[in-house]
């Protein structure tokens, strides 16, 4: 079960939101430590505490006898913790654009992996905020629970849990993805559609949202007219392959990503080179789907606009973010 706010978030928070709100404007002073603490009906130990998180943020001045004043150029430098499992160079522009938007939000970012130690490691600097875009295979949700108890969480681009959504979050919107995938090849006339999985098996997560969109376009999941495979099923699952390929096989294929796609075609079409033309979208508009000769649809994420959509986000809601496809 997660523990209520501590008192001392609980009036930074309030207080910051009055900063920004304009209610104080530069050069304002602030009431004093008592009155604030009357006002709160905390103590002086507390409104310090609070007042050291504004100060880090860049909210507010403190002089060693003068109290607290707004600063006259007001601009929040906040120290957050950034979790994420993408590997550089693996989705093109993801840390450029994240770096350059967390500059213009007035963000200092501390960034690391997502592994429970080096998680650990980031929030004991007492961070003002986390965000966070890692797979389930490198943490459970409990454990990340555990350990941004009473820290303003923010999932980023990915959720891939099967709880319920968190209570605060800008993810990628995959159902529409794939609904809208889906509705295209339908409307191509394609009747066997092919999903490319990462993994050999499909995660509950994935199968859960998967399984939605095919029902909102009147088909099946995991079933003839909507199939899936692992883009490595060609050495470690042959006869999956080969079920799928030689009998009816598919004329769409679609996957999270533009490199398994990428592979899996490029085998299909050795070892099957008979196959009428397959049409493909990918994902995230990487080099792989842009290969000369070898083109093919695929997703394309706006990350500027994405992640200055994240540091915008300060309800707590989810937000979701659709990408454009980009067709070839």
């Amino acid at each position: 079960m997660t523990s209520q706010p501590s008192k001392t978030k609980i009036i930074t928070d309030i207080l910051t939101d009055e900063i920004r709100s304009g209610k104080f404007k530069p050069g304002d002073k602030l009431p004093s430590m008592r009155e604030l603490a009357k006002r709160f009906g905390v103590s002086t130990m507390v409104l310090c505490q609070a007042s050291d998180k504004l100060e880090k943020m860049g909210l507010i001045l403190r002089g060693a006898r003068s109290g607290l004043f707004i600063p006259q150029e007001n601009h929040a430098s906040e120290l957050c913790a950034f979790i994420t499992s993408v590997s550089p160079g693996n989705m093109e522009n993801y840390y450029e654009a994240f770096m350059n938007a967390s500059s213009d939000a007035g963000v200092v970012p501390m960034m690391t992996c997502g592994t429970f130690d080096r998680i650990e490691a980031v929030l004991e600097k007492n961070p003002l905020r986390v965000y966070i875009d890692t797979g389930s295979k490198n943490i459970s949700y409990n454990q990340i629970c555990r350990l941004t108890e009473n820290i303003e969480t923010i999932f980023c681009n990915r959720f891939e849990f099967s709880n319920m959504l968190p209570e605060s979050g800008v993810l990628t919107d995959w159902k529409y993805i794939t609904e809208m995938t889906l509705r295209h090849f339908i409307k191509n006339g394609h009747k066997r559609i092919l999903f490319v999985s990462h993994n050999p098996l499909i995660l509950e997560y994935k199968r859960l949202e998967l399984t939605a969109a095919a029902e909102s376009v009147g088909m099946q999941f995991d079933s003839l007219e909507f199939q899936w495979c692992c883009f490595e099923d060609f050495q470690n699952n042959p006869a999956r392959i080969a079920r799928i390929f030689r009998n009816e096989p598919p004329t769409a294929i679609f996957a999270r990503g533009d490199a398994p796609l990428r592979e899996l075609v490029n085998r299909v079409e050795i070892f099957f080179p008979d196959l009428p033309e397959i049409e493909k979208i990918g994902a995230f508009n990487s080099h792989h789907s842009q290969f000369p000769g070898k083109e093919f649809s695929s997703w394309h994420w706006d990350w500027k606009k994405f992640w200055k959509q994240v540091f915008a986000h300060h309800e707590k809601c989810i937000e979701y973010y659709r990408p454009e496809l980009i067709f070839r």
